[in-house]
């Protein structure tokens, strides 16, 4: 695993994302109009993903506009979030395994793997794609072999359902993103997400792993901190971004932190920045919230995991992190920390608390 877990894409990587945009072009061409309005039905579906989710149609991404917007805008900033963090978890899959992709859309994580895993794009792999909109894999698959070409030799299932949809065997690797932010607060979702938890753990084979994102807002936190609790009580031992099985000191109530990272936008596309700006819509980070774990018999990194941008504190610089004493405040001089980072940590004797934020404080002397 790489120091921070969210490394620059190598210019391999750089450049194949950088030919999305042709790609999609030949796959789903926009006439004219629909080009012309690209910008405003990005502005669009950013407003109406905002709304609560009560409110949403279940068939939204159906309208035509929202498809376009979705695959030409959110889709190649979720391939470039995606990307940059298998990069940093360095994931390295042995030929022959068999991936689970839980609410693929339009085979997103397949995408990213490409894109971020310059490595794996030899190796025999196959995919088993579960999502309830065949057209958005469809449209997926279409993007893959224009990207990849007829050479790569990944295969795929594609599979129309739900998260419990029927697969024939557990799988090396279970990857589901975005695949809980329509859920709620509510005591249906709760029920909802326990299951879901069921059926994640046995989706993976005995030394497979789980790898969850979500969203960085504090619902995709908070639905995280929950799957976490759930998926550890079941046997599972988590390898990032937690240093610990304790429980977590960022569950995202209403009375903490949630957590999740914000990172740097670079490796994108000039013509998605360019789409980016005619939307009015500027983005100087990404963000996500992830969990993985792994079943067998591994072990946590030890260490405290760097969670926060930089602040101020009257000594120098503070970030919040976690460890296993709990949220950690990380205090240094001056330099400070890249949120992912995990830290070798030299705890003093006696650790002071935070007034503010209960946070363990360590402080740590110089930055490398």
């Amino acid at each position: 695993m790489e120091q921070t877990l969210f490394p620059p894409l190598p210019a391999d990587s750089v450049a194949t994302l950088n030919k999305l945009d042709s790609a999609l072009a030949t796959v789903f061409p926009l006439k004219p109009k629909f080009r012309q309005d690209l910008p405003y039905a990005v502005k669009d579906l950013s407003d109406y993903l905002t709304r609560d989710r009560a409110l949403r149609r279940p068939d939204y991404m159906a309208e035509p506009r929202f498809f376009s917007a979705y695959l030409y805008y959110f889709l190649p900033w979720n391939l470039l979030r995606l990307a940059r963090l298998f990069k940093g978890l360095q994931i390295d899959v042995p030929s022959g395994s068999h991936l689970l992709d839980l609410g693929s859309g339009p085979l997103t994580v397949p995408l990213a793997m490409y894109i971020g895993l310059p490595h794996l794009r030899d190796r025999e792999l196959t995919f088993t794609c579960v999502d309830l909109a065949p057209r958005s894999m469809r449209v997926g698959m279409d993007l893959f072999k224009e990207l990849a070409g007829q050479s790569c030799p990944w295969k795929f299932n594609l599979v129309k359902g739900s998260l419990d949809a029927k697969n024939s065997a557990p799988a090396n690797w279970v990857i589901a993103a975005n695949a809980f932010n329509e859920f709620d607060s509510s005591a249906r979702s709760a029920a909802k997400m326990e299951r879901s938890a069921h059926i994640l753990a046995k989706a993976v084979g005995f030394g497979g792993q789980l790898l969850l994102i979500e969203p960085g807002t504090r619902w995709g936190g908070r639905a995280i901190s929950k799957l976490r609790e759930m998926l550890i009580e079941q046997g599972f031992v988590p390898l990032a971004p937690c240093t610990h099985s304790n429980e977590c000191p960022m569950p995202g109530d209403s009375r903490s932190q949630w957590c999740h990272f914000n990172f740097d936008v670079k490796g994108a596309p000039k013509w998605l920045v360019s789409l980016t700006a005619r939307a009015k819509m500027p983005k100087e980070d990404l963000s996500l919230s992830l969990f993985l774990a792994t079943k067998g018999d591994f072990s946590t990194p030890e260490g405290v995991r760097v969670i926060s941008q930089k602040f101020f504190v009257p000594a120098g610089l503070g970030q919040y992190g976690c460890s296993a004493k709990g949220l950690t405040l990380i205090v240094t001089k001056k330099g400070g920390f890249f949120p992912g980072q995990l830290l070798k940590a030299n705890w003093p004797q006696n650790p002071e608390l935070d007034r503010k934020s209960g946070a363990v404080i360590l402080p740590v002397l110089e930055t490398k």
